[in-house]
């Protein structure tokens, strides 16, 4: 049936991104890697799970699919970034529809063995699961599950986060994938459609909107490896109220100094629209802010060169100061 086939057809594509650890993968009961407890002392797992929200929603709308699957690997694979994971071992995905389409699922298999391929990561396996009477037609629901490992030594965030310390920013594409179900709120709120193109924006809402979600590994591992850095917050749902608190001691306030870094068209555009106050902007989107990173002030000329040598656009967006593990915008 279709099912089989476009499985069979997923098992021959992922099959070209190589690795020398997979033992069996895609079609089996279940997936078997062999792991490389050589390269550690003390290697720590680290896994994490997550989904794309209801960007799926403008995606199947505009017929960008292909971005989706591409979202839920970035997306994932900076969530055990933060934890200090350089290697991600494996990647296994969720897809669930009311009844397969070939086109769809493809389009987002595409995205998703080319955000493995990119950050050097193979899809182990997954779920793809047709649940009539649970998904509407023509819609589906896509996540992901990822595994890495890191030495026990190296995990982040550090204990010795302190006072004075610098908080830099790299931007990121867009909403990367949260605060979407207030944005489309917004859009149908307002009348618009994804062909529109309102100002400030410089192109349509669906090209802002569906932007892609941007992995940071690479342009980070070495600083990891090399101890540059203390902490890293993903700015995800919750925006920088909920995620960078999660990394930084009781005793500080990450104090955030707006107008450090170009706030986004998309974020403006929202703002205005939604009559959305700023603090809630902050709560909810990640305003132009993918990554956070804390770093001591002597790592500053390394993190500045490392980042200039990688062509990586990057801000001095607040430092550490005293305070009660909460986030202050000033």
């Amino acid at each position: 049936d279709l099912q089989n086939k476009l499985i069979d057809k997923l098992k021959k594509d992922a099959s070209k991104v190589k690795n020398k650890r997979l033992i069996s993968g895609i079609g089996g009961f279940g997936g078997l890697y062999s792991f490389p407890f050589l390269n550690y002392k003390k290697p720590v797992l680290v896994s994490s799970c997550d989904g794309v929200g209801t960007k799926i929603l403008l995606g199947i709308q505009a017929d960008k699919l292909e971005v989706l699957g591409y979202d839920i690997v970035c997306h994932c694979i900076n969530d055990i970034l933060v934890q200090g994971v350089v290697e991600p071992l494996f990647f296994m995905d969720y897809f669930g529809c009311e009844s397969l389409e070939k086109d769809t699922f493809n389009n987002v298999l595409k995205g998703i063995l080319k955000g493995c391929k990119e950050n050097n990561i193979i899809l182990l396996g997954g779920e793809t699961a047709e649940l009539k009477g649970i998904y509407p037609k023509g819609i589906f629901d896509l996540a992901g599950f990822i595994v890495g490992v890191v030495e026990k030594e190296k995990i982040l965030p550090k204990k010795n986060i302190k006072e004075n310390d610098l908080i830099i920013g790299l931007p990121s594409t867009g909403l990367h994938t949260n605060g979407y179900t207030l944005a489309r709120k917004i859009i149908k709120d307002c009348g618009y459609s994804l062909n529109d193109k309102p100002s400030p924006l410089k192109e349509s809402l669906s090209e802002a909107l569906l932007k892609p979600h941007i992995s940071y590994l690479k342009v980070l591992k070495k600083p990891v490896i090399d101890g540059a850095i203390k902490a890293l917050a993903h700015i995800t749902g919750g925006g920088f109220f909920d995620n960078i608190p999660r990394v930084i001691p009781k005793n500080l306030n990450a104090v955030i100094k707006k107008g450090s870094w170009n706030i986004l068209p998309v974020f403006e555009f929202l703002k205005k629209e939604g009559k959305i106050k700023e603090e809630e902007m902050y709560k909810v989107f990640n305003m132009g802010i993918g990554i956070c990173i804390i770093i001591s002030k002597e790592k500053l000329n390394y993190i500045e060169n490392h980042f200039n040598k990688n062509s990586q656009k990057f801000y001095i967006i607040g430092e550490m100061e005293k305070g009660e593990g909460r986030v202050i915008l000033k």
